[in-house]
C-alpha cells in the first residue's frame, strides 16, 4: 500500500547534501521538520542528518515503523529529543500487522522499539493507515495506543504509488467503514465538529492549491527536488541545482498560477472542506490535478452526514 513505490528512481542525496538544504531552509526560517520515508532509519547517516536539524534548532517529527529502533537511536533521541516520533501500527497482533508488512516478526521488534523509546522519555504517538486488511483491527489498535497511554491517529486516504502505479489502491477500506470507525470515538467526533465550523465552509475558489503546499509548507524528496508537498511529483524545482529558495519562490509563482476549470465541481462544493481535497491526490490517481477522485467525493458526503445532518 506504500505510496514510496519508485520514490527519486533511486538516487538520494549525500551526507553533505542534505546538511546544506537544512542550512538553507533554516536560514529562510522553517521551524518544523517531518522526516519520513519508506522507513528513514535505514540510511546509514540518519543521525548525522537529524542531529544536524535538531542542532539548527528546528523541531523534528521522525515517521518510523520502529523496528529499527535500538540502543544507537535510543540514545540519539534521547541526547537530541525529537518534537514526537510517531509510528505507524498496521495491527493489534503479529497476526494483522506482519501479514501487512510482509516481515514476520516485524509486531515484535517494532513493540520493543516502542518500549525502547518510551525508557528513554521520547514522546512517542501511534497511527494506523486503515486498510482493507486491518480495518476490523483498528479498534484494537486504538486499545493498545491507551494502553501505552499514548496518542492515536487513523488515516484511510491511501492513494496511488509516486511512480504513477494504481495498486495501492486496491488495499483502500470502504469509505463508509472508514468513516464510521473516525466518527464512533466520541474524543473525534468533536474534534471534527470543530474542524468544521473553522473549516468547514471552505466558500467559492478557482484556485487548484487551497492548502499550504508551497506557501507554509513543502517536500523534499530523496534526491533533492522541492515539491508542494508528497503527492506532486510531477511539480518540482531541483533544490540542489539552484537552492533552497529560489527553487521555494520558483515553486510558489508555479502553483500560484495554476487555476480550477470553470466547470470543476470542487470550486462551490459544499464538502470541500471534509473530503480532504487534494490536487495531489488527485494526480496521483488520474494524471490530473483537477479530475476529481470519486473516492474523496464519497468521503466528504458521508464525513459531513455524520457531522452536520448526524
Amino acid at each position: 500500500h506504500c505510496y514510496a513505490t519508485g520514490s527519486a528512481g533511486g538516487m538520494e542525496l549525500s551526507t553533505r547534501q542534505w546538511k546544506r538544504l537544512i542550512d538553507e531552509f533554516a536560514e529562510a526560517g522553517c521551524l518544523f521538520l517531518v522526516v519520513t520515508g519508506g522507513e528513514p532509519l535505514v540510511r546509514p547517516d540518519f543521525g548525522d542528518v537529524y542531529s544536524h536539524a535538531v542542532e539548527r534548532g528546528i523541531l523534528v517529527t521522525v515517521f518510523t515503523n520502529a523496528t529499527l529502533v535500538g540502543p544507537r537511536y535510543v540514545e540519539l533521541f534521547r541526547e537530541l529529543p525529537p518534537q514526537e516520533v510517531e509510528v505507524t501500527v498496521l495491527g493489534a497482533s503479529p497476526g494483522v500487522h506482519d501479514s501487512i508488512t510482509g516481515v514476520a516478526g516485524s509486531f515484535d521488534l517494532m513493540m520493543t522499539g516502542i518500549k525502547n523509546l518510551l525508557g528513554a522519555g521520547v514522546r512517542v504517538s501511534l497511527k494506523t493507515v486503515v486498510l482493507r486488511q486491518n480495518a476490523d483491527d483498528v479498534k484494537a489498535i486504538e486499545k493498545l495506543a491507551a494502553e501505552l497511554g499514548l496518542r492515536f491517529r487513523l488515516d484511510g486516504a491511501v492513494f496511488a504509488a509516486l511512480d504513477g502505479t494504481i495498486t495501492p489502491l486496491a488495499f483502500r477500506a470502504d469509505p463508509g467503514k472508514l468513516v464510521r470507525l473516525e466518527m464512533e470515538s466520541p474524543d473525534r467526533l468533536k474534534e471534527w465538529k470543530a474542524f468544521y465550523r473553522r473549516y468547514g465552509d471552505c466558500g467559492e475558489s478557482d484556485k487548484v492549491f487551497m492548502c499550504g503546499s508551497a506557501t507554509t509548507s513543502f517536500y523534499l524528496d530523496p534526491a533533492g527536488q522541492l515539491q508542494p508537498c508528497v503527492m506532486t511529483p510531477n511539480i518540482g524545482e531541483n533544490a540542489i541545482a539552484c537552492g533552497f529558495r529560489a527553487a521555494w519562490d520558483a515553486l510558489g509563482e508555479r502553483i500560484q498560477g495554476m487555476m480550477l476549470p470553470h466547470d470543476s465541481p470542487c470550486r462551490s462544493c459544499r464538502f470541500k472542506g471534509l473530503c480532504g481535497y487534494c490536487p495531489g491526490f488527485f494526480a496521483l490517481e488520474s494524471g490530473d490535478e483537477t479530475t476529481v477522485a470519486k473516492f474523496l467525493c464519497e468521503f466528504g458526503q458521508l464525513r459531513y452526514d455524520s457531522i452536520v445532518e448526524g
